[in-house]
């Protein structure tokens, strides 16, 4: 799964690098949660980011909170599910990112890593949907992130990653709906190193907890 990301890169070199002409007033971020507002690019206007809040909520919810958000889709079933069917076929998204976290259960609990782009800025596959709490009352937008299986760097931590676009493939996606690039980041292009236990909170919002984690000599973090 995807449950946490970074997103801190200047709003101009986002536009830049995805060819976009405006960018909401998203605030940058060191920790990304699930329920907090995003910037998104749509299908719908692929030349434009718009914010959205991390967690699809279903067509068929009575509420926002019942279920809660959906903040991740499997690429291998989602042409099975019905949230995520529709959605594939007519609103897709790409998430700007330049970084995401993933735990490792280990002896002394769960330690977090970073994993990177080598690249630089990159974008989550991803969907996004509308949803009205009442008949005549505002729509709301929600996105998910698109997870696969991983490569063999954050195999190591975790048994899920999430898919990750060069600012080059956003088109393919947004426009084709291209599946064959719901597929792991290649080995050679993926960057991973552990972090401070201060990125579980969500509240723990600043460039250090970006920092690589050098544990006390008398523990392991493998």
């Amino acid at each position: 799964m995807c449950g946490r990301f970074s997103l801190f890169t200047p709003p101009r070199e986002i536009r830049e690098k995805f060819k976009l002409t405006d960018y909401p007033d998203v605030a940058p971020s060191y920790n990304v949660a699930p329920s907090q507002t995003v910037a998104a690019i749509l299908n719908t206007k692929p030349d434009k980011a718009v914010a959205v809040q991390w967690g699809i909520v279903p067509h068929w919810a009575k509420d926002e909170k019942s279920p809660k958000g959906i903040i991740n889709a499997r690429a291998e079933t989602l042409a099975e599910k019905r949230t995520f069917a529709p959605l594939l076929e007519k609103t897709r998204c790409v998430i700007p990112a330049d970084g995401f976290y993933e735990w490792k259960t280990t002896e002394e609990g769960k330690q977090p890593y970073r994993f990177e782009y080598k690249k630089g800025l990159f974008g989550f596959a991803g969907l996004w949907n509308e949803w009205q709490k009442e008949e005549g009352g505002p729509m709301h937008r929600f996105c998910a992130i698109i997870t696969c299986a991983p490569n063999k760097v954050v195999h190591e931590i975790h048994d899920r990653m999430p898919v990750i676009l060069d600012p080059n493939q956003t088109m393919d996606w947004l426009e084709k709906g291209d599946t064959s690039l719901l597929t792991p980041l290649a080995d050679k292009l993926t960057d991973s190193w552990p972090v401070s236990k201060a990125v579980n909170s969500p509240g723990n919002n600043r460039p250090e907890i970006m920092n690589r984690y050098e544990p006390p000599s008398n523990q392991s973090i493998l």
